[in-house]
Protein backbone atom coordinates (compact mmCIF):
# COMPACT_ATOMS: atom_id res chain seq x y z
CA UNK A 1 0.00 0.00 0.00
CA UNK A 2 1.41 3.52 -0.56
CA UNK A 3 -0.22 6.95 -0.15
CA UNK A 4 1.44 10.29 -0.87
CA UNK A 5 0.32 13.62 0.32
CA UNK A 6 1.54 16.80 -1.12
CA UNK A 7 1.61 20.70 -1.24
CA UNK A 8 2.63 22.65 -3.90
CA UNK A 9 2.55 26.11 -5.00
CA UNK A 10 4.26 27.72 -8.18
CA UNK A 11 4.57 31.58 -9.80
CA UNK A 12 3.53 31.98 -13.23
CA UNK A 13 7.41 32.77 -13.53
CA UNK A 14 10.37 30.61 -13.09
CA UNK A 15 10.33 30.71 -9.82
CA UNK A 16 9.09 27.59 -8.25
CA UNK A 17 8.37 27.19 -4.80
CA UNK A 18 7.39 23.62 -2.97
CA UNK A 19 6.30 22.63 0.48
CA UNK A 20 5.51 19.03 0.86
CA UNK A 21 4.67 16.28 3.31
CA UNK A 22 4.67 12.90 2.02
CA UNK A 23 4.36 9.49 3.89
CA UNK A 24 5.48 6.61 1.62
CA UNK A 25 4.81 2.99 2.84
CA UNK A 26 6.21 0.41 1.82
CA UNK A 27 5.85 1.15 -1.80
CA UNK A 28 6.87 4.26 -3.60
CA UNK A 29 4.09 6.12 -5.16
CA UNK A 30 3.92 6.78 -8.58
CA UNK A 31 1.29 9.18 -9.71
CA UNK A 32 1.04 11.07 -12.96
CA UNK A 33 -0.93 13.66 -15.04
CA UNK A 34 -3.17 12.75 -17.84
CA UNK A 35 -4.54 16.37 -18.71
CA UNK A 36 -3.01 19.53 -20.10
CA UNK A 37 -3.82 23.05 -19.41
CA UNK A 38 -3.26 27.30 -20.35
CA UNK A 39 -2.51 29.93 -18.35
CA UNK A 40 -1.89 33.38 -19.71
CA UNK A 41 -1.49 37.47 -19.11
CA UNK A 42 -4.60 40.14 -20.25
CA UNK A 43 -3.63 43.17 -20.41
CA UNK A 44 -4.37 46.48 -22.50
CA UNK A 45 -2.52 48.83 -24.86
CA UNK A 46 -0.69 50.25 -21.67
CA UNK A 47 -0.04 47.26 -19.79
CA UNK A 48 -2.26 47.40 -17.34
CA UNK A 49 -4.28 44.49 -16.18
CA UNK A 50 -7.77 43.55 -16.83
CA UNK A 51 -9.63 41.77 -14.05
CA UNK A 52 -12.89 39.77 -15.20
CA UNK A 53 -12.15 39.25 -18.93
CA UNK A 54 -13.77 36.04 -20.17
CA UNK A 55 -11.58 33.55 -21.88
CA UNK A 56 -12.85 30.58 -23.51
CA UNK A 57 -11.35 27.91 -25.37
CA UNK A 58 -12.58 24.73 -27.26
CA UNK A 59 -11.44 21.95 -28.09
CA UNK A 60 -12.60 21.82 -32.31
CA UNK A 61 -12.59 17.87 -32.62
CA UNK A 62 -14.84 17.50 -29.74
CA UNK A 63 -16.50 20.76 -29.11
CA UNK A 64 -15.72 20.77 -25.74
CA UNK A 65 -15.28 24.31 -23.92
CA UNK A 66 -13.43 25.41 -21.23
CA UNK A 67 -13.42 28.74 -19.61
CA UNK A 68 -11.92 31.23 -17.03
CA UNK A 69 -12.17 34.24 -16.00
CA UNK A 70 -9.17 36.99 -15.37
CA UNK A 71 -8.20 37.85 -11.78
CA UNK A 72 -7.18 41.31 -10.21
CA UNK A 73 -3.66 40.81 -11.76
CA UNK A 74 -5.01 40.06 -15.17
CA UNK A 75 -4.36 36.47 -15.27
CA UNK A 76 -6.21 32.99 -15.60
CA UNK A 77 -6.10 29.31 -15.57
CA UNK A 78 -7.39 26.57 -17.04
CA UNK A 79 -6.77 23.14 -15.81
CA UNK A 80 -7.68 19.50 -16.60
CA UNK A 81 -8.35 20.43 -20.62
CA UNK A 82 -7.65 17.34 -23.15
CA UNK A 83 -4.07 17.38 -24.68
CA UNK A 84 -3.73 17.22 -28.15
CA UNK A 85 -6.14 20.18 -30.20
CA UNK A 86 -6.53 22.09 -32.15
CA UNK A 87 -8.21 24.57 -29.85
CA UNK A 88 -9.29 27.57 -30.47
CA UNK A 89 -9.15 30.41 -28.22
CA UNK A 90 -11.31 33.73 -27.47
CA UNK A 91 -10.81 36.34 -25.43
CA UNK A 92 -13.57 38.98 -24.54
CA UNK A 93 -13.82 41.96 -22.21
CA UNK A 94 -16.41 44.85 -22.33
CA UNK A 95 -15.20 47.91 -24.50
CA UNK A 96 -12.39 45.67 -26.26
CA UNK A 97 -12.18 44.29 -29.42
CA UNK A 98 -12.58 40.32 -28.88
CA UNK A 99 -8.80 38.43 -29.37
CA UNK A 100 -9.31 35.21 -30.74
CA UNK A 101 -6.46 32.74 -31.42
CA UNK A 102 -6.55 29.46 -33.35
CA UNK A 103 -4.66 26.32 -34.34
CA UNK A 104 -3.52 26.23 -30.39
CA UNK A 105 -2.20 22.58 -29.52
CA UNK A 106 -1.82 21.16 -26.28
CA UNK A 107 0.78 18.84 -25.00
CA UNK A 108 0.56 15.96 -21.98
CA UNK A 109 1.50 17.28 -18.51
CA UNK A 110 2.31 21.14 -19.83
CA UNK A 111 0.82 24.21 -19.71
CA UNK A 112 0.46 26.00 -22.76
CA UNK A 113 0.99 29.79 -22.26
CA UNK A 114 -1.42 32.45 -24.08
CA UNK A 115 -0.91 35.92 -23.47
CA UNK A 116 -2.71 38.80 -24.61
CA UNK A 117 -3.11 42.30 -25.59
CA UNK A 118 -6.14 43.68 -26.11
CA UNK A 119 -7.50 47.15 -27.81
CA UNK A 120 -10.16 49.72 -27.33
CA UNK A 121 -13.24 48.43 -29.72
CA UNK A 122 -13.24 52.52 -31.00
CA UNK A 123 -9.52 52.38 -32.50
CA UNK A 124 -10.47 51.34 -36.15
CA UNK A 125 -6.88 50.25 -36.95
CA UNK A 126 -5.72 48.84 -33.34
CA UNK A 127 -3.24 45.82 -33.62
CA UNK A 128 -3.87 43.26 -31.52
CA UNK A 129 -0.69 41.57 -29.99
CA UNK A 130 -0.86 38.29 -28.73
CA UNK A 131 2.14 36.41 -27.10
CA UNK A 132 2.24 32.58 -27.73
CA UNK A 133 4.61 31.20 -25.49
CA UNK A 134 6.27 27.62 -26.61
CA UNK A 135 8.23 27.39 -23.87
CA UNK A 136 6.38 27.07 -20.71
CA UNK A 137 7.52 27.98 -17.31
CA UNK A 138 5.18 25.55 -16.09
CA UNK A 139 7.25 22.54 -17.54
CA UNK A 140 9.92 20.80 -15.02
CA UNK A 141 12.76 18.98 -15.27
CA UNK A 142 14.20 17.19 -18.33
CA UNK A 143 11.99 14.73 -20.56
CA UNK A 144 10.61 14.56 -23.76
CA UNK A 145 6.76 15.01 -25.62
CA UNK A 146 5.18 12.93 -28.20
CA UNK A 147 2.35 14.47 -29.77
CA UNK A 148 -0.15 11.96 -31.96
CA UNK A 149 1.80 13.48 -35.07
CA UNK A 150 5.13 11.92 -33.93
CA UNK A 151 3.41 8.85 -31.93
CA UNK A 152 2.18 8.06 -35.94
CA UNK A 153 5.03 8.99 -37.80
CA UNK A 154 7.22 7.52 -35.81
CA UNK A 155 9.38 3.80 -37.51
CA UNK A 156 8.25 0.52 -35.20
CA UNK A 157 9.24 -3.03 -35.74
CA UNK A 158 7.24 -4.82 -33.38
CA UNK A 159 4.47 -1.94 -32.33
CA UNK A 160 5.67 -1.53 -29.37
CA UNK A 161 5.75 2.05 -27.47
CA UNK A 162 9.35 1.88 -26.31
CA UNK A 163 9.94 2.52 -30.54
CA UNK A 164 8.87 6.31 -29.90
CA UNK A 165 9.80 6.34 -26.16
CA UNK A 166 13.68 5.26 -26.95
CA UNK A 167 14.00 9.12 -28.88
CA UNK A 168 13.80 10.75 -25.73
CA UNK A 169 17.73 11.92 -25.51
CA UNK A 170 18.36 10.07 -22.00
CA UNK A 171 16.56 6.38 -23.25
CA UNK A 172 18.44 3.64 -24.28
CA UNK A 173 17.37 -0.06 -24.75
CA UNK A 174 18.44 -2.60 -23.44
CA UNK A 175 19.40 -6.44 -24.78
CA UNK A 176 16.32 -8.23 -22.75
CA UNK A 177 13.68 -5.29 -24.47
CA UNK A 178 13.17 -2.56 -21.57
CA UNK A 179 13.98 0.90 -21.96
CA UNK A 180 16.47 2.55 -19.30
CA UNK A 181 16.76 6.06 -18.36
CA UNK A 182 20.01 7.72 -17.73
CA UNK A 183 21.53 4.75 -17.19
CA UNK A 184 19.02 3.00 -14.30
CA UNK A 185 17.39 -0.51 -14.60
CA UNK A 186 13.99 -0.71 -16.55
CA UNK A 187 12.44 -2.25 -13.40
CA UNK A 188 12.51 1.17 -11.20
CA UNK A 189 10.82 3.12 -14.26
CA UNK A 190 7.23 4.26 -14.60
CA UNK A 191 4.86 3.23 -16.67
CA UNK A 192 1.48 4.37 -16.55
CA UNK A 193 -1.76 4.77 -19.50
CA UNK A 194 -4.51 7.03 -18.34
CA UNK A 195 -3.00 6.74 -14.73
CA UNK A 196 -3.28 2.89 -14.33
CA UNK A 197 0.08 1.21 -13.50
CA UNK A 198 0.78 -0.27 -16.91
CA UNK A 199 4.28 -1.26 -15.72
CA UNK A 200 5.29 -4.99 -14.04
CA UNK A 201 4.80 -4.69 -10.66
CA UNK A 202 5.66 -7.68 -9.17
CA UNK A 203 8.57 -7.47 -11.65
CA UNK A 204 9.50 -10.99 -13.41
CA UNK A 205 8.99 -9.41 -16.83
CA UNK A 206 12.26 -8.12 -18.53
CA UNK A 207 10.33 -5.80 -20.61
CA UNK A 208 8.79 -4.14 -17.40
CA UNK A 209 5.88 -3.96 -18.74
CA UNK A 210 2.58 -5.76 -17.71
CA UNK A 211 1.98 -9.44 -20.31
CA UNK A 212 6.05 -8.65 -21.36
CA UNK A 213 6.62 -11.91 -20.48
CA UNK A 214 4.89 -13.74 -23.27
CA UNK A 215 6.09 -10.30 -25.76
CA UNK A 216 2.86 -8.65 -25.68
CA UNK A 217 2.15 -4.75 -25.93
CA UNK A 218 0.32 -3.67 -23.13
CA UNK A 219 -1.59 -1.31 -25.14
CA UNK A 220 -1.92 -0.86 -28.77
CA UNK A 221 0.38 2.01 -30.38
CA UNK A 222 -2.72 3.18 -32.71
CA UNK A 223 -4.79 3.48 -29.45
CA UNK A 224 -1.97 6.33 -28.18
CA UNK A 225 -3.23 10.16 -28.38
CA UNK A 226 -0.19 11.34 -26.76
CA UNK A 227 3.00 10.23 -24.70
CA UNK A 228 4.89 12.05 -21.98
CA UNK A 229 8.39 10.84 -20.66
CA UNK A 230 9.78 12.82 -17.68
CA UNK A 231 13.28 11.97 -16.14
CA UNK A 232 14.07 14.10 -13.32
CA UNK A 233 10.71 16.39 -13.04
CA UNK A 234 9.97 18.70 -10.01
CA UNK A 235 6.56 18.63 -10.31
CA UNK A 236 5.33 16.61 -7.16
CA UNK A 237 2.54 15.24 -8.69
CA UNK A 238 5.20 13.04 -11.05
CA UNK A 239 7.56 10.69 -8.30
CA UNK A 240 7.51 7.28 -6.96
CA UNK A 241 10.51 5.86 -9.95
CA UNK A 242 14.37 6.60 -9.87
CA UNK A 243 14.58 5.67 -13.81
CA UNK A 244 12.04 7.65 -16.08
CA UNK A 245 8.08 7.78 -15.76
CA UNK A 246 6.64 6.97 -19.35
CA UNK A 247 3.08 8.68 -19.43
CA UNK A 248 0.56 7.78 -22.25
CA UNK A 249 -3.01 8.92 -22.97
CA UNK A 250 -5.37 7.03 -25.11
CA UNK A 251 -7.05 8.73 -28.14
CA UNK A 252 -10.85 9.68 -27.54
CA UNK A 253 -13.72 10.34 -29.51
CA UNK A 254 -15.23 13.60 -31.67
CA UNK A 255 -18.18 15.24 -33.42
CA UNK A 256 -16.74 13.28 -36.44
CA UNK A 257 -16.71 9.82 -37.14
CA UNK A 258 -13.92 7.95 -37.96
CA UNK A 259 -11.80 4.98 -38.04
CA UNK A 260 -8.62 3.24 -39.09
CA UNK A 261 -8.00 -0.15 -39.96
CA UNK A 262 -4.30 -1.69 -40.52
CA UNK A 263 -2.60 -5.01 -41.26
CA UNK A 264 1.08 -6.22 -41.00
CA UNK A 265 1.96 -9.93 -42.41
CA UNK A 266 4.64 -11.46 -43.75
CA UNK A 267 5.57 -15.09 -43.91
CA UNK A 268 8.65 -17.56 -45.56
CA UNK A 269 8.41 -15.66 -48.64
CA UNK A 270 10.28 -12.35 -46.69
CA UNK A 271 13.22 -14.84 -44.92
CA UNK A 272 15.88 -16.05 -46.55
CA UNK A 273 16.40 -19.75 -47.49
CA UNK A 274 18.74 -22.85 -45.69
CA UNK A 275 22.05 -21.91 -44.50
CA UNK A 276 25.09 -23.07 -44.72
CA UNK A 277 27.55 -24.77 -47.34
CA UNK A 278 25.64 -27.09 -50.28
CA UNK A 279 25.74 -30.75 -50.92
CA UNK A 280 26.42 -32.04 -54.58
CA UNK A 281 22.82 -32.13 -55.76
CA UNK A 282 21.02 -30.21 -53.03
CA UNK A 283 19.66 -26.84 -53.44
CA UNK A 284 18.15 -23.92 -51.15
CA UNK A 285 15.09 -24.42 -49.24
CA UNK A 286 12.37 -22.31 -47.40
CA UNK A 287 10.72 -23.16 -43.90
CA UNK A 288 7.57 -23.31 -45.45
CA UNK A 289 5.75 -22.64 -42.24
CA UNK A 290 6.93 -18.94 -41.09
CA UNK A 291 4.34 -16.47 -40.33
CA UNK A 292 3.43 -13.21 -38.77
CA UNK A 293 0.51 -11.18 -38.82
CA UNK A 294 -1.55 -8.50 -37.09
CA UNK A 295 -4.69 -7.11 -37.53
CA UNK A 296 -6.45 -4.18 -35.90
CA UNK A 297 -8.78 -1.12 -36.11
CA UNK A 298 -9.79 2.25 -34.45
CA UNK A 299 -13.17 3.78 -33.89
CA UNK A 300 -14.04 7.01 -32.70
CA UNK A 301 -17.75 8.66 -32.85
CA UNK A 302 -20.03 10.98 -30.81
CA UNK A 303 -23.08 9.60 -28.96
CA UNK A 304 -24.37 13.11 -28.21
CA UNK A 305 -22.73 15.89 -30.24
CA UNK A 306 -20.70 17.57 -28.47
CA UNK A 307 -21.47 15.86 -25.22
CA UNK A 308 -21.04 12.48 -25.20
CA UNK A 309 -18.28 9.96 -27.40
CA UNK A 310 -17.08 6.91 -27.28
CA UNK A 311 -13.67 5.65 -28.81
CA UNK A 312 -12.65 1.82 -29.48
CA UNK A 313 -9.73 -0.71 -30.60
CA UNK A 314 -8.61 -3.63 -30.86
CA UNK A 315 -5.84 -5.14 -32.14
CA UNK A 316 -4.37 -9.32 -33.10
CA UNK A 317 -1.34 -10.21 -33.47
CA UNK A 318 0.39 -14.04 -33.91
CA UNK A 319 3.94 -15.12 -35.13
CA UNK A 320 4.35 -19.02 -35.68
CA UNK A 321 7.45 -20.44 -36.75
CA UNK A 322 8.94 -23.93 -37.38
CA UNK A 323 10.76 -25.85 -34.73
CA UNK A 324 14.00 -26.66 -36.58
CA UNK A 325 15.93 -28.02 -34.27
CA UNK A 326 14.94 -31.70 -34.05
CA UNK A 327 15.89 -35.50 -33.98
CA UNK A 328 13.08 -36.22 -36.58
CA UNK A 329 14.80 -33.15 -39.08
CA UNK A 330 18.21 -34.83 -38.57
CA UNK A 331 19.57 -31.99 -36.43
CA UNK A 332 21.96 -33.47 -34.53
CA UNK A 333 23.92 -35.46 -37.11
CA UNK A 334 27.33 -33.76 -36.73
CA UNK A 335 26.93 -33.49 -32.30
CA UNK A 336 28.45 -36.69 -31.04
CA UNK A 337 27.82 -37.83 -27.60
CA UNK A 338 30.72 -38.53 -25.02
CA UNK A 339 29.93 -42.46 -25.58
CA UNK A 340 27.95 -44.70 -27.70
CA UNK A 341 24.37 -45.70 -26.08
CA UNK A 342 23.50 -49.05 -25.21
CA UNK A 343 20.85 -49.80 -23.89
CA UNK A 344 20.42 -52.14 -20.77
CA UNK A 345 19.43 -55.27 -23.08
CA UNK A 346 22.66 -54.82 -25.40
CA UNK A 347 21.01 -52.84 -28.14
CA UNK A 348 23.19 -49.80 -29.40
CA UNK A 349 21.59 -46.55 -30.45
CA UNK A 350 24.81 -45.41 -31.66
CA UNK A 351 26.62 -41.52 -30.71
CA UNK A 352 24.06 -39.16 -32.40
CA UNK A 353 20.56 -38.36 -31.49
CA UNK A 354 18.39 -39.34 -33.69
CA UNK A 355 14.73 -40.44 -33.59
CA UNK A 356 15.22 -43.71 -32.56
CA UNK A 357 17.51 -42.85 -29.36
CA UNK A 358 14.37 -40.00 -29.17
CA UNK A 359 12.20 -43.09 -29.01
CA UNK A 360 13.59 -45.07 -26.78
CA UNK A 361 14.62 -42.14 -23.68
CA UNK A 362 10.25 -41.43 -23.65
CA UNK A 363 9.90 -45.12 -23.41
CA UNK A 364 12.31 -45.53 -20.89
CA UNK A 365 11.21 -42.17 -18.87
CA UNK A 366 7.48 -43.05 -19.37
CA UNK A 367 8.09 -46.64 -17.69
CA UNK A 368 10.75 -45.83 -15.35
CA UNK A 369 9.40 -42.50 -13.55
CA UNK A 370 5.97 -43.69 -13.77
CA UNK A 371 3.91 -41.04 -15.66
CA UNK A 372 2.27 -43.43 -17.67
CA UNK A 373 1.46 -42.21 -21.48
CA UNK A 374 2.73 -39.03 -21.33
CA UNK A 375 1.91 -38.13 -24.99
CA UNK A 376 5.58 -37.00 -25.45
CA UNK A 377 7.16 -36.26 -29.01
CA UNK A 378 10.24 -35.08 -30.71
CA UNK A 379 8.72 -34.00 -34.48
CA UNK A 380 9.19 -30.94 -35.38
CA UNK A 381 6.02 -28.41 -34.90
CA UNK A 382 5.35 -24.88 -34.79
CA UNK A 383 5.94 -22.17 -32.31
CA UNK A 384 3.81 -19.60 -31.78
CA UNK A 385 3.34 -16.54 -29.93
CA UNK A 386 -0.33 -14.79 -29.90
CA UNK A 387 -1.70 -11.87 -28.32
CA UNK A 388 -5.66 -10.06 -28.40
CA UNK A 389 -5.82 -6.43 -27.28
CA UNK A 390 -8.97 -4.31 -27.19
CA UNK A 391 -10.00 -0.77 -25.62
CA UNK A 392 -13.28 1.06 -24.92
CA UNK A 393 -13.28 4.53 -23.88
CA UNK A 394 -16.17 6.47 -23.20
CA UNK A 395 -15.73 10.75 -22.53
CA UNK A 396 -18.58 13.09 -21.29
CA UNK A 397 -18.88 16.59 -20.97
CA UNK A 398 -21.40 16.95 -18.16
CA UNK A 399 -21.49 20.28 -18.35
CA UNK A 400 -18.57 22.99 -19.45
CA UNK A 401 -17.31 22.91 -15.81
CA UNK A 402 -17.61 18.78 -15.61
CA UNK A 403 -15.88 16.33 -17.45
CA UNK A 404 -16.07 12.69 -17.07
CA UNK A 405 -13.78 9.87 -18.80
CA UNK A 406 -14.37 6.03 -18.30
CA UNK A 407 -11.86 3.72 -20.25
CA UNK A 408 -11.63 -0.35 -19.98
CA UNK A 409 -8.59 -2.68 -21.60
CA UNK A 410 -8.44 -6.47 -21.89
CA UNK A 411 -5.83 -7.98 -23.09
CA UNK A 412 -5.03 -11.70 -23.19
CA UNK A 413 -1.40 -13.11 -24.58
CA UNK A 414 0.22 -16.33 -24.80
CA UNK A 415 4.02 -17.51 -25.88
CA UNK A 416 5.55 -21.05 -26.54
CA UNK A 417 8.66 -20.94 -24.32
CA UNK A 418 10.77 -23.37 -26.36
CA UNK A 419 14.27 -22.90 -25.69
CA UNK A 420 16.01 -25.82 -28.07
CA UNK A 421 19.61 -24.96 -30.35
CA UNK A 422 22.11 -26.47 -32.28
CA UNK A 423 23.63 -27.97 -28.65
CA UNK A 424 20.46 -28.54 -26.69
CA UNK A 425 16.98 -29.83 -27.30
CA UNK A 426 14.15 -30.04 -25.16
CA UNK A 427 11.42 -32.61 -25.99
CA UNK A 428 8.25 -30.61 -27.72
CA UNK A 429 6.08 -31.58 -24.57
CA UNK A 430 9.06 -30.76 -22.02
CA UNK A 431 8.75 -26.98 -22.86
CA UNK A 432 5.75 -24.65 -21.45
CA UNK A 433 3.70 -21.37 -22.56
CA UNK A 434 3.77 -18.39 -20.78
CA UNK A 435 0.17 -17.00 -20.58
CA UNK A 436 -1.14 -13.10 -19.62
CA UNK A 437 -4.70 -11.86 -19.28
CA UNK A 438 -4.90 -8.28 -17.87
CA UNK A 439 -7.82 -6.37 -17.01
CA UNK A 440 -7.66 -2.71 -17.02
CA UNK A 441 -10.73 0.27 -15.11
CA UNK A 442 -9.73 3.93 -15.26
CA UNK A 443 -12.51 6.37 -14.36
CA UNK A 444 -11.54 10.19 -14.52
CA UNK A 445 -13.84 13.47 -13.28
CA UNK A 446 -12.12 16.77 -14.19
CA UNK A 447 -14.09 19.44 -12.71
CA UNK A 448 -14.01 23.53 -12.61
CA UNK A 449 -15.54 24.28 -9.33
CA UNK A 450 -15.07 27.74 -9.80
CA UNK A 451 -12.99 30.61 -11.31
CA UNK A 452 -10.65 29.83 -8.68
CA UNK A 453 -10.77 26.48 -8.04
CA UNK A 454 -10.53 23.41 -10.57
CA UNK A 455 -10.04 19.18 -9.31
CA UNK A 456 -8.86 16.73 -10.80
CA UNK A 457 -9.88 13.20 -9.33
CA UNK A 458 -9.08 9.54 -10.72
CA UNK A 459 -9.42 5.82 -9.72
CA UNK A 460 -8.08 3.21 -11.62
CA UNK A 461 -7.77 -0.74 -11.27
CA UNK A 462 -5.34 -2.98 -13.16
CA UNK A 463 -5.74 -6.79 -12.94
CA UNK A 464 -2.95 -8.97 -13.77
CA UNK A 465 -2.51 -12.93 -14.53
CA UNK A 466 0.09 -14.79 -15.22
CA UNK A 467 0.52 -18.51 -15.57
CA UNK A 468 2.32 -21.33 -17.19
CA UNK A 469 0.76 -24.37 -18.68
CA UNK A 470 2.65 -27.21 -19.10
CA UNK A 471 1.93 -30.34 -21.37
CA UNK A 472 1.65 -33.18 -18.34
CA UNK A 473 3.80 -33.00 -14.62
CA UNK A 474 6.16 -35.92 -14.40
CA UNK A 475 9.94 -35.39 -13.13
CA UNK A 476 12.20 -33.13 -14.83
CA UNK A 477 15.00 -35.03 -16.84
CA UNK A 478 18.60 -33.30 -17.07
CA UNK A 479 20.96 -34.58 -19.28
CA UNK A 480 24.31 -32.72 -19.57
CA UNK A 481 25.98 -34.98 -22.34
CA UNK A 482 28.10 -33.02 -25.22
CA UNK A 483 24.16 -32.33 -26.24
CA UNK A 484 22.28 -31.38 -23.81
CA UNK A 485 18.86 -32.93 -23.44
CA UNK A 486 15.77 -31.75 -21.21
CA UNK A 487 12.72 -34.28 -20.86
CA UNK A 488 9.95 -33.87 -18.76
CA UNK A 489 7.99 -31.52 -16.60
CA UNK A 490 10.29 -28.28 -16.98
CA UNK A 491 12.23 -27.26 -14.21
CA UNK A 492 10.67 -24.47 -13.21
CA UNK A 493 7.33 -24.47 -14.62
CA UNK A 494 5.56 -27.52 -12.82
CA UNK A 495 4.20 -24.39 -10.28
CA UNK A 496 4.67 -21.10 -11.62
CA UNK A 497 1.91 -18.42 -11.25
CA UNK A 498 1.50 -14.68 -10.19
CA UNK A 499 -1.44 -12.89 -9.65
CA UNK A 500 -1.28 -9.11 -9.20
CA UNK A 501 -4.49 -6.34 -8.06
CA UNK A 502 -3.32 -3.08 -8.22
CA UNK A 503 -5.59 -0.04 -7.03
CA UNK A 504 -5.11 3.71 -7.33
CA UNK A 505 -6.79 6.17 -6.20
CA UNK A 506 -5.90 10.22 -6.80
CA UNK A 507 -7.19 13.54 -5.66
CA UNK A 508 -5.24 16.95 -6.81
CA UNK A 509 -6.97 20.36 -5.99
CA UNK A 510 -5.79 23.26 -7.51
CA UNK A 511 -6.07 26.92 -5.77
CA UNK A 512 -5.24 30.18 -8.14
CA UNK A 513 -4.65 32.92 -6.56
CA UNK A 514 -2.95 35.88 -7.82
CA UNK A 515 0.39 35.11 -9.67
CA UNK A 516 0.31 31.76 -7.78
CA UNK A 517 -1.06 28.69 -8.23
CA UNK A 518 -1.13 26.00 -5.33
CA UNK A 519 -2.22 22.70 -5.46
CA UNK A 520 -3.16 20.40 -2.90
CA UNK A 521 -3.24 16.57 -3.58
CA UNK A 522 -2.80 12.48 -2.40
CA UNK A 523 -2.35 9.56 -4.52
CA UNK A 524 -2.75 6.08 -3.03
CA UNK A 525 -1.46 2.64 -4.98
CA UNK A 526 -2.77 -0.37 -2.91
CA UNK A 527 -1.11 -4.00 -4.52
CA UNK A 528 -2.13 -7.70 -3.65
CA UNK A 529 0.01 -10.00 -4.49
CA UNK A 530 -0.77 -13.97 -4.88
CA UNK A 531 2.93 -16.12 -6.31
CA UNK A 532 3.55 -19.77 -6.34
CA UNK A 533 7.04 -21.05 -7.77
CA UNK A 534 8.33 -23.88 -6.67
CA UNK A 535 11.26 -25.49 -8.87
CA UNK A 536 11.58 -29.40 -9.73
CA UNK A 537 7.76 -29.91 -8.64
CA UNK A 538 7.44 -32.83 -9.53
CA UNK A 539 11.10 -34.03 -8.97
CA UNK A 540 14.32 -33.13 -10.78
CA UNK A 541 16.73 -35.70 -11.64
CA UNK A 542 20.37 -34.88 -13.21
CA UNK A 543 22.78 -37.04 -15.48
CA UNK A 544 26.18 -36.46 -17.16
CA UNK A 545 25.48 -38.68 -19.92
CA UNK A 546 22.53 -40.46 -22.29
CA UNK A 547 23.89 -43.78 -21.32
CA UNK A 548 23.35 -43.07 -17.52
CA UNK A 549 19.74 -42.20 -17.83
CA UNK A 550 18.79 -45.18 -19.42
CA UNK A 551 20.86 -47.08 -16.64
CA UNK A 552 19.22 -44.76 -13.64
CA UNK A 553 22.72 -43.17 -12.71
CA UNK A 554 22.19 -39.78 -11.35
CA UNK A 555 25.49 -38.58 -11.46
CA UNK A 556 26.10 -35.32 -9.58
CA UNK A 557 29.74 -34.41 -10.81
CA UNK A 558 30.57 -32.84 -13.49
CA UNK A 559 26.47 -31.56 -14.23
CA UNK A 560 26.34 -28.47 -13.68
CA UNK A 561 23.02 -26.51 -12.67
CA UNK A 562 21.10 -27.03 -9.15
CA UNK A 563 18.57 -29.68 -10.65
CA UNK A 564 21.45 -32.10 -10.26
CA UNK A 565 22.00 -31.74 -6.71
CA UNK A 566 18.85 -32.60 -5.10
CA UNK A 567 16.53 -34.74 -6.56
CA UNK A 568 13.17 -33.85 -5.73
CA UNK A 569 10.51 -37.04 -5.30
Amino acid sequence: MSNSYYFIMKQSFRLFLIVMTGILIPFAASAQVTTSGMNGHVTDESGEPLPGAAVVAVHAPSGTQYSAVTNTEGRYVIGGMRPGGPYSVRILYIGMDPVEVSDVALMLGEAYELDAVMTASNELDAVVLVAEKTFSSGKTGAGAGFSRRKVEMSPSIDRSIYDVVKYTPQASLNKNGGISFAGMNNRYNSFQVDGAVANDAFGLSTTGTNGGQTGANPISLDAIEEIQVVVAPFDVRQSGFTGGAMNAITKSGSNTVGGTFYSYFNNQDFVGTTPGPLSEGQSREKYDTRLSQTYGFTVGAPIVKDRLFIFASAEYGKNSSPNVYSPSEGSYGSVELSEEVVLPDGTSLGRYFNEEMASAMIRHYEDTYGVGNTGETYSSHQVTDRSVNAMARIDWNISDAHKFMFRYQFMDAYADKYSSGQYEYTFNGSSYRQSNRTNTLVAELNSRISDAVSNEFRATAVFVRDGRTVEYGGANIYIADNLTINLGTDYSSGANAMHSDTYTFTDNVSVYKGNHTITAGTYNELFRFYNVFLQGAYGSYGFTSVNDFFNNEINQAGCPGLRCFSPLV
